[in-house]
């Protein structure tokens, strides 16, 4: 379990890295941090509840069924709040996401705007020359 945590870790480090890299990977680098951040929370959470079990080397105090009743909910709960945790990420993730595709849509519009006008610019400028008596005057 710890092997495969650092392993995704490195991995969303990695697409971290690569989305800030790049200009137009922002949203990856966003996704990449998101992921990291909640791997690295739900590992710490698990590895917490595995270490926390008192008096788990003693016989006589072996754990009561109300007492693993409560921390099963803990556990439940725990998960739950990581799990909602990971839900409003992705929701603010895609938030982001339409932005820079909208703002990546009207860059391209105007692009293909200022495109279209110089070529209708360009075209009447040909006709232009074109129409013009190029005999030599005497």
């Amino acid at each position: 379990m710890l092997i495969l945590v650092i392993v995704l870790l490195v991995i969303w480090a990695i697409l971290a890295v690569v989305g800030f890299a790049s200009k137009g990977l922002l949203w990856l680098a966003i996704i990449g941090i998101i992921l990291f951040v909640a791997t690295l929370v739900i590992g710490i959470i698990r590895r917490a509840a595995r270490t926390k079990q008192p008096f788990s080397n003693c016989p006589a105090h072996k754990p009561t069924p109300a007492w693993a009743r409560t921390v099963a909910i803990l556990r439940e709960k725990v998960t739950m709040t990581a799990g909602e945790g990971i839900k409003k990420g992705a929701e603010g993730t895609k938030k982001v996401t339409d932005r820079v595709v909208d703002s990546v849509e009207k860059k391209i519009n105007d692009v293909t705007d200022t495109v279209s006008h110089a070529m209708g610019s360009a075209t009447d400028g040909i006709h232009h020359a074109a129409s013009q008596d190029r005999t030599p005057k005497k």
